[in-house]
């Protein structure tokens, strides 16, 4: 289990001995939370996916670019690895173990311990309101989280399809009905919505700006911002400099 993100070491060189030994060992290991942070430093999460927290997920794929992680899903079972955004989804994972392991009626008695009505599926999208476009639809949020979740590389639609769980049409007619534009126009409108903040919110060259929602040519950031903001990220900026 984890704590704060911290700088530095969080835990000492014998305990990631012991997570490397276990490893070898086949043991299973899950991380909860943060923890799999520690699992991911100790190796033991390298080829396996791992579910962190939408909180996390930047600073993990910063430190583990070569890890395959997610942060839409609430928990991830991939073979003897498991993970978990944190909070009541390790509860969520607990019942999942239990049910697989011991039995249906365990799992009911456990959840009733717990005070818990009902443990939810793996695949639930974790609590969050996407920034942009509101939608109570657990597939079109899960692509959201995930186009979120990978501003700085723009991915193709079939790739954006695979968190909900559906293919490249009918992810189109999933938006078209519920949020009445197409997953390319919602893609842009989260990185330009993460443009924003960063123009408002911190001193960072609009260039440097352009590069992080991936587009790497100023004219047409400039462009594609004042498409949906109705202003240049300059004006913008120099508007809220002034107001404040």
């Amino acid at each position: 289990m984890g704590g704060l993100l911290q700088n530095g070491p969080v835990v000492d060189a014998e305990t990631v001995t012991f997570l490397k030994s276990a490893a070898l060992e086949r043991v299973p290991l899950i991380g909860i939370c943060t923890g799999t942070f520690i699992l991911a430093e100790a190796g033991p999460m390298k080829r396996h996916r791992t579910c962190v927290s939408w909180l996390h997920c930047e600073a993990f794929r910063d430190q583990f670019p070569d890890h395959d992680v997610e942060a839409h899903t609430l928990f991830n079972l991939d073979r003897s690895r498991g993970s978990c955004a944190g909070g009541s989804s390790a509860a969520d994972l607990a019942a999942d173990i239990v049910r697989r392991h011991i039995s249906r009626e365990a799992e009911k008695s456990a959840l009733e311990a717990l005070q818990i009505e009902r443990a939810r599926p793996a695949r639930e999208v974790q609590p969050r309101k996407p920034i942009a476009i509101e939608s109570s639809d657990s597939r079109l949020k899960a692509a959201l989280i995930f186009m979120e979740n990978h501003i700085e590389h723009k991915l193709s639609i079939d790739t954006l399809a695979q968190p909900a769980g559906l293919c490249r049409r009918q992810l189109e007619r999933l938006f078209r009905e519920k949020a009445n534009c197409t997953p390319q126009f919602a893609y842009q409108r989260v990185r330009m919505e993460r443009a924003k903040y960063l123009v408002m919110r911190t001193d960072t060259p609009l260039i440097d700006i352009a590069v992080e929602v991936g587009i790497s040519n100023a004219s047409q950031f400039t462009r594609t911002f004042k498409k949906i903001h109705g202003r240049t990220p300059h004006v913008m900026r120099m508007a809220n400099f002034a107001a404040n």
